[in-house]
């Protein structure tokens, strides 16, 4: 996580600025949000269902859920 701080303040992001940030519902992109949200930056969450897959829907649910319980923005975007 040292990597990221140190990558947030090359890019001179503190934790007032909005970032906008795609989540797959993956691992990665999970504890990127996670992140994000514990050390009290402003994530704002893009997730693009495509339905290409059953787990799609479970994917969907588990970020829309997240958002909500968590009060973050989410653009959810379903592409068919």
């Amino acid at each position: 996580m040292e990597k990221i701080k140190s990558i947030f303040h090359n890019l001179n992001i503190t934790k007032s600025t909005p970032l906008v940030i795609s989540v797959s519902g993956g691992l990665d992109s999970m504890v990127l949000l996670h992140y994000l949200y514990n050390n009290n930056y402003k994530p704002i969450i893009v997730h693009f269902n495509h339905h290409t897959r059953k787990s799609n829907l479970q994917d969907e649910d588990l970020i829309v859920n997240y958002a909500k319980k968590n009060k973050i923005r989410i653009k959810n975007i379903i592409i068919k």
